[in-house]
């Protein structure tokens, strides 16, 4: 949130301080004072906000929120009746003036030089941001995401989700952008516009392998031509998913040595591989392996949603030992085979990933990058180490594995 919006308002502060409140106050205040181009109350800048209609949507913050205690809390300091419940279409408290979808609002309506005005001047502490561990979410759909989310914003937009609903609180040091659906692919330009944290994989999933031609081709034109952005880190998600139709799996084989010729020593190589429904994939990934065998060994692999067993990492490592193995919340559902896999595999081999908008907590339409350390929680449990350890080594794997990139880290 932090990016456009001051960190008086971060979502860490569980339990502001009356000293905290009050600067939310006066930031709210002078954020009334610009926009209606005289002094105004929080009740004139609620009217305002409510004026817009920017907020129409399905999303309502109700009572079981974790957003609840943050918005109770500000009407308390505010002595104003807490509603029973907080809505967003209207926004029916001034308490909802604290919440992230109203906060970038009323950021997107002031000048530029009035924003940094406004960040400057109410930024507090900066220590609690500093102090958060830092991760790397190394695969999601920002694409699916927005149809899950029901929003049309910006990528900034996408990050911002779900960080009220946080359970372990951290710092997005990079997440990883995957367009894998030629029909949403970003074009360079906007790929150069994305926040400085956000590096991208382009890739043609394998379920649209069944397409016509010349949709194919297109897609692969167009995949080459991404591939020469610098953001552009790596291919995928390519690979073969078995999971679908019969009928479907021999194109599946026929595209991905297409794919072969464009993939380059310098681009990751993100792979899905998943086996029919209810078995282990061990029949898929070798397949997999047989029909990358034309790369270099020295290939950089993220097996992405990796549900395989320990003989299927050791087939992996033999034929290209610069593999890593990417988990998410999926790990909560694996067979005893599967979690010998995650407790005994190498740390620095280990990534880790929320493939948001899937893999979802229960009760939630989906999943974001501001769930990463609910993934790094429950690897934690199975390898029987801390979460921040977790975060760790697998931001240091990532690193590694894509490149540093220089960082505004989104604080969450």
């Amino acid at each position: 949130m932090t990016r456009h919006v001051p960190t008086v308002f971060d979502g860490r502060l569980a339990d502001p301080s009356d000293t905290v409140q009050g600067m939310r106050v006066r930031a709210l205040l002078q954020v009334a004072t610009w926009l209606l181009g005289r002094p105004g109350t929080l009740h004139d800048l609620l009217d305002l906000v409510n004026a817009q209609h920017f907020l129409e949507s399905r999303e309502t913050t109700h009572q079981r929120s974790s957003s609840w205690p943050t918005l109770e809390g500000f009407c308390r300091y505010l002595r104003e009746p807490v509603p029973a419940e907080f809505t967003l279409a209207p926004v029916n408290s001034v308490a909802g003036l604290l919440h992230w979808r109203v906060l970038y609002l009323l950021a997107a309506l002031l000048q530029p030089r009035d924003r940094l005005y406004w960040m400057e001047q109410f930024a507090f502490p900066p220590t609690v941001v500093e102090s958060l561990p830092e991760a790397v979410d190394s695969h999601f759909h920002p694409d699916r995401l927005r149809r899950a989310a029901y929003i049309h914003g910006t990528m900034e937009d996408v990050l911002a989700l779900g960080v009220e609903q946080q359970v372990v609180r951290l710092k997005l040091k990079h997440v990883m952008a995957s367009f894998c659906d030629p029909e949403t692919y970003q074009s360079s330009r906007d790929v150069d516009t994305f926040p400085p944290e956000v590096i991208v994989a382009v890739g043609i999933h394998p379920k649209h392998a069944a397409n016509p031609k010349r949709f194919l081709t297109d897609a692969l034109e167009r995949l080459s031509s991404l591939l020469t952005n610098p953001r552009v880190v790596a291919i995928g998600e390519v690979g073969l998913g078995y999971s679908v139709d019969q009928a479907d799996w021999w194109y599946q084989m026929k595209l991905l040595p297409k794919l072969l010729p464009i993939i380059r020593e310098n681009k990751v190589l993100v792979l899905h591989c998943r086996g029919i429904t209810g078995d282990n994939g061990m029949k898929a990934h070798l397949l997999l392996l047989h029909l990358l065998k034309p790369l270099s060994r020295q290939q950089r692999i993220q097996l992405h949603a990796f549900n395989g067993n320990q003989l299927v990492v050791g087939w992996w490592l033999e034929v290209f030992p610069n593999t890593h193995f990417s988990f998410n919340r999926s790990v909560e559902n694996f067979t005893p085979e599967q979690v010998a896999a995650v407790v005994s595999m190498p740390e620095d081999l280990l990534l880790i990933e929320t493939d948001a908008p899937y893999f979802t907590r229960p009760h939630m339409r989906f999943s974001a990058p501001a769930k990463i350390g609910d993934v790094a929680a429950m690897l934690a449990g199975l390898r029987g180490v801390t979460t921040p350890y977790i975060l760790e080594f697998t931001t240091r794997n990532a690193i590694n594995m894509f490149g540093e990139i220089p960082t505004g880290q989104v604080a969450l």
